[in-house]
């Protein structure tokens, strides 16, 4: 929506400006725009200085299209345009537009900048400039894009995370800030104290709450026991605890890589800064509320006692029996607990346990998320700097606390922008829960002692593909499409299909996804009209999908079998191509012929073999899918010379006639009868099919 908005902008000449739903304005923007660019825009990269429009780095880093000014002209109407043009429909030819539109922008906004004949578009930052430096058509007066500086038009992670605005000697303040990389919004909105609706009556009522002394300066794993206790202790009495902002910052290993130490001190964050939020608020948000409430007028409002060791036993006892958390005078909505150890030694004495509000599971290390693990980012730096897990990172913890995935803006790209792993166990160290064996090797299973384990499907490190391709690769936008159409590489594309499939889709067996990578490619190049790949890539994934003998240039995985074992789909229909019995007479005698035929003329040592093996299958009544016949044996080039004149247009239409002149028919009738792409069989086995997408396609010489 927001591009149609921008258009009509444009349209009626008038500038505009566009914010997202989660930003916060907390002075004028008008006032940092330069005036000098087309468009400016807020980027989510950290150091654009640095990496702003570096092709390792994923495309949605560069411009964040949360916030947009257009200055109306006709030239950022006919941008606008030609971008709706290009990217309005959700899929094209069967192929999904890319549900991000912020990345597919930038993607456009790339091509414009680096890969096009023309100088079309200068990107700008503080004083850089970045353009085509060898355009083949100068541009007199391109599309200007100024990158605004991402601590004064502030992004999630800046203003919220790392609050860089309050660093020593940062003059410029946020005019605004972006409630994006920050999962759950809402929890960093009312907890960074910019929720401005007066809402605490309706959120609260009725409720009761916890507050504790958190202590200062303690290992990850003690931070994460006190809170977790404390859950428990506030679930016992029927109390929602109030998060600590007091937890040991130095655990967290982006501080300092991200130069927010300064900003934080030693014990001054919350539990934010080491496990994923919005898991642990999804499960647990309704024991909890943000640690920013503290500072609400309503909250020091409301009547508050101390609990002491004293009164424990009677405290949990009241709230067991359907109390308010208390009796005689502990009935104040706020109560804090002196001695937190004690109270929860007191809670598990009633009858209370932690199993009943929290569940153990396993935690695997986010191997699919982790941007140092991204194809671009190795290609560039190296198979050296892919990142890996630690050993025994991954284990048995509480459902929803976990600290290895910190989405979105920190850990899994800690490592890719500053050398620093982000090395906490996902358990958040928490040792309560113990591994059980599982019925099934992929399954980790997780017990309280003496309960019942929960069992997950967990990540096989053996099975993951060594690099992480972008998750763009199967839409419209996709490099490795756009790169397969413009270099004709297979193999290339072959791969990067292959390792994305493994990490992302779900295919059941080797020859599904090699099937899928197979209509991916030709759908698209279909779209584009790109024949000639499109034939180049036929020829390949024929051989591909119906391996004769193991051909190493085909670069299947080392632990996959042997291609010559796989059944393979039919191109058209995509189902697992089986013979029938009633089939199997006519289509083996043809094949016999064809191949009898084949190894006389040619005299091939591998067609004598397969024809011996034919006779064989011949005396066999049942017999396996696997049809020896149904294979990439023999393609040869067509040797003929096409000359095609087009007559001139009369009334728009054109007749060409005597294309197929003697020659070329007899060629044609020769390539036919010698390539072996007959593989669907009709009418019990008189008529063969052979398809243009499988086999039925060749090299002209």
């Amino acid at each position: 929506m927001r591009w149609f908005i921008l258009h009509t902008f444009a349209y009626f000449g008038v500038n505009g400006f566009v914010l997202d739903s989660d930003i916060v304005v907390l002075r004028s923007p008008f006032e940092v725009l330069k005036g000098d660019a087309d468009f400016e825009v807020m980027t989510d990269h950290f150091w654009p200085e640095l990496h702003l429009w570096e092709y390792w780095t994923r495309p949605e880093e560069h411009i964040n299209t949360g916030c947009i000014y257009v200055k109306a002209s006709n030239r950022t109407k006919a941008f606008l345009y030609e971008f709706l043009e290009d990217h309005n429909e959700t899929q094209v030819g069967g192929i999904p537009r890319h549900w991000m539109d912020q990345q597919v922008f930038n993607k456009f906004v790339q091509r414009k900048l680096f890969h096009s004949s023309s100088d079309l578009v200068h990107g700008l930052y503080e004083s850089q400039i970045y353009r085509n430096t060898r355009p083949l058509l100068p541009v007199v007066d391109p599309i200007r894009i100024r990158i605004l500086d991402p601590v004064v038009v502030a992004h999630g992670m800046n203003y919220f995370w790392i609050r860089a605005h309050e660093r020593p000697g940062q003059e410029r303040q946020p005019v605004l800030a972006h409630a994006n990389g920050v999962d759950g919004k809402e929890y960093f909105l009312r907890d960074r104290k910019l929720w401005y609706l007066n809402d605490f009556e309706t959120r609260f009522e009725g409720q009761n709450f916890l507050t504790y002394e958190h202590p200062p300066r303690l290992s990850l794993a003690n931070d994460f026991r006190h809170l977790t206790r404390a859950v428990v202790v506030a679930a016992s009495l029927k109390r929602r605890l109030v998060l600590p902002n007091r937890m040991n910052c130095n655990n967290c290993p982006a501080l300092e890589a991200y130069k927010g130490t300064a900003m934080l001190g030693t014990s001054n964050c919350t539990f934010d800064y080491f496990a994923w939020s919005q898991s642990f608020l999804g499960h647990h948000g309704e024991l909890v509320v943000e640690s920013g409430l503290e500072s609400d007028p309503h909250f020091a409002l409301l009547s508050a006692e101390t609990a002491t060791s004293d009164h424990f036993v009677e405290l949990f006892q009241a709230a067991w029996k359907g109390g308010h958390g208390g009796k005689g005078n502990f009935r104040s909505r706020r109560l804090h607990i002196a001695d937190l150890e004690l109270a929860y030694k007191t809670a598990l004495e009633v009858g209370f346990r932690p199993a009943m509000v929290f569940e153990c599971r396993h935690h695997d290390w986010p191997v699919g998320w982790m941007a140092c693990r991204d194809q671009r980012f190795v290609q560039a730096q190296g198979m050296f700097s892919r990142c890996e897990a630690f050993p025994e990172q991954g284990g048995c913890g509480y459902r929803g606390v976990t600290c290895c995935e910190a989405f979105w803006g920190w850990s899994e790209k800690l490592e890719y922008f500053t050398g620093k792993s982000w090395d906490l166990p996902c358990n958040c160290g928490l040792s309560e829960c113990e591994p059980r064996e599982g019925a099934e090797r992929a399954q980790g299973c997780c017990a309280f002692a003496g309960g019942q384990p929960r069992c997950d499907r967990r990540i096989r490190m053996e099975s993951v593909p060594e690099i992480n391709t972008p998750e763009d690769t199967e839409s419209l936008t996709s490099t490795a499409l756009a790169e397969l159409e413009a270099f004709g590489d297979p193999i290339s594309f072959w791969k990067t299909c292959r390792l994305n499939r493994q990490l992302r889709a779900s295919d059941k067996t080797i020859e599904e996804l090699l099937w899928n990578c197979h209509r991916l490619a030709t759908r698209f190049l279909l779209l584009k009209q790109n024949l000639d790949v499109l034939g180049r890539w036929c020829r390949f994934a024929h051989r591909l999908r119906r391996a004769a003998t193991d051909t190493a240039d085909l670069a299947f995985p080392r632990n996959w079998p042997s291609p010559t074992l796989l059944r393979p789909f039919n191109a058209e229909t995509g189902k697992v191509e089986v013979l029938r019995t009633e089939d199997l007479n006519l289509k083996l005698s043809h094949d016999l012929a064809q191949l009898g035929f084949l190894q006389q003329k040619f005299s091939r040592s591998e067609i004598l073999e397969v024809v011996e093996g034919l006779r064989l299958l011949g005396n066999i009544k049942v017999f396996d899918s696997i049809y020896a016949g149904n294979r990439a044996r023999f393609v040869p080039e067509l040797k003929a010379e096409v000359n095609i004149t087009i007559d001139p247009l009369v009334d728009s239409f054109s007749v060409t006639d005597g294309i197929l002149n003697s020659s070329l028919v007899e060629a044609l009738a020769d390539w036919f009868a010698e390539a072996t792409i007959w593989h669907a069989p009709h009418l019990q086995g008189q008529l063969l099919q052979a398809s243009l997408l499988d086999g039925l396609n060749c090299e002209v010489s």
